[in-house]
């Protein structure tokens, strides 16, 4: 069973239509590259240029979480859905901790990256899985343009 811890806005992950993209990763900090490079090329059809690089800045805090504060590498899934113009990005590591945003601290290096995912994002939050966590963000592929039923 999944203990969700939700962070940010009350909303969760949407349905999941199939994932664009699932990918798991060494722990090696050149895989956050290969990640934010993946991510890319998983929206490059599906977004505006803004979209893809708030995504890619989104998973490369994601994953360099986990492999700060995780145990061994970790896996990213982007799913897509066009239904609602968002697509969803997963991170998922071994590590047992939960991510809990910090104050900032001006001139304090480190730290701010929940915080910078938080306010990139439609909504993010953190579920805890039997064999680690998921922490995924919701980030709107084409902002400013209208969705059914919005």
């Amino acid at each position: 069973a999944v203990d969700p811890l939700r962070r940010g806005p009350v909303s969760g992950p949407p349905a999941e239509p199939a994932p664009v993209t699932f990918t798991t990763y060494a722990d090696d900090p050149s895989s956050v590259r290969q990640a934010r490079h993946d991510v890319r090329a998983a929206l490059a059809a599906r977004a505006t240029d803004d979209a893809i690089e708030t995504a890619v800045l989104i998973v490369s805090e994601l994953a360099t979480n986990a492999l700060t504060h995780g145990a061994g590498g970790f896996s990213v899934e982007v799913v897509v859905d066009d239904k609602s113009d968002e697509a969803l990005i997963s991170v998922r590591d071994a590590g047992r901790g939960v991510p809990t945003p910090r104050p900032a601290v001006p001139g304090t290096p480190g730290g701010h990256g929940l915080n910078i995912v938080g306010a990139l994002t439609a909504a993010w939050g953190v579920e805890r899985l039997p064999s680690g966590k998921r922490v995924w963000a919701r980030v709107r592929l084409r902002p400013g343009r209208k969705t059914p039923g919005g």
